[in-house]
């Protein structure tokens, strides 16, 4: 993910944060096609529609604070939009 993200007037810090986890821990690659299964406009990036995915995930929790464990929320939520045939070695990433 670039330092600059494209979203940065509708995605918070906090969104960011979690994305750039997600990214790296899950190896999620620039590219396109990422969008489609977030449900999310797929002219968009995989790292900008992640991003825009996680800031809506974001809205919809009612505890504002980022606890440790949410990461691992996220990871699976992500993992579970995809396709099985598609998810290569996610199981393995989880931790």
């Amino acid at each position: 993910m670039s330092q600059y993200s494209q979203n940065a007037s509708w995605v918070s810090p906090q969104a960011l944060f979690i994305t750039q986890a997600l990214i790296l821990g899950l190896h999620i690659q620039e590219g396109f096609g990422l969008a489609t299964y977030l449900g999310i406009n797929p002219t968009l990036s995989n790292h900008s529609a992640l991003e825009l995915w996680v800031q809506k995930r974001l809205l919809l929790q009612t505890n504002t604070e980022l606890e440790p464990e949410d990461l691992t929320h996220f990871k699976q939520q992500l993992i579970g939009q995809i396709p099985a045939g598609l998810q290569g070695n996610c199981v393995g990433m989880m931790e």
